[in-house]
């Protein structure tokens, strides 16, 4: 099943900094596929989502995410269940850097 979330928002201090530079918005726009099975003592899920953030006056900070996760539960008698759960995130995180010239902010990308 396709899946389409957008959100919007706002900060006043995206930098956290004495004196904000300016305020940021920030668009989320999630593209995704979920994918499930169910039966009588079992159930298999799966999603995958791809974030695209925009922020406002500062493109340069303008990236992609990566989620994926992944679950099986199964519950062969009413006093017996079991499941696993995974899931892949490749998720940006803003990162500050000091140069000669300043402050460098920049996107980092964690798995």
């Amino acid at each position: 099943m396709p899946v389409f979330r957008a959100d919007e928002h706002y900060y006043s201090n995206l930098f956290l900094r004495e004196k904000p530079l300016q305020d940021n918005w920030i668009t989320t726009l999630s593209p995704g596929l979920s994918f499930g099975i169910l039966n009588e003592d079992s159930s298999l899920t799966s999603n995958f989502t791809w974030n695209h953030l925009f922020y406002t006056n500062q493109s340069e900070l303008d990236i992609d995410e990566q989620l994926f996760s992944l679950g099986y539960h199964h519950q062969p008698t009413e006093r017996l269940q079991w499941g696993i759960d995974g899931s892949y995130n490749n998720r940006s995180s803003l990162n500050t850097e000091g140069t000669i010239n300043g402050l460098l902010f920049t996107q980092v990308m964690s798995k």
